[in-house]
């Protein structure tokens, strides 16, 4: 893993250890393991909702919603843009 992804993954982390908190829950290190686990995954809505109910009770479908508005958000902010050309190179073929 390159060094932006590690850092949005520890960032990621963080953030859902913050929101169990915030929620009540218990947080332990393995449970926003668990998380990012099912988000690397591609779990659905639906079955993350039915594995973390154990866990969360009443803050599943809460919990599940706040995490696919902020994976929603993070992948409209890293969508790649395509390429600028080479300025440099079309400045150096109007020159020649």
């Amino acid at each position: 893993m390159d060094v932006v992804g590690s850092e949005i993954g520890q960032k990621m982390r963080s953030a859902i250890k913050a929101k169990l908190t915030e929620l009540g829950c218990y947080v332990d290190d393995e449970l926003p393991d668990y998380v990012m686990v099912m988000v690397a995954n591609k779990r659905t809505r639906a079955q993350m909702e039915e594995d973390l109910q154990l866990f969360l009770g009443d803050n599943t479908e809460l919990f599940v919603n706040w995490l696919h508005q902020v994976l929603k958000k993070l992948q409209e902010v890293t969508v790649t843009t395509p390429l600028l050309p080479d300025v440099e190179i079309e400045k150096d073929k109007a020159t020649t």
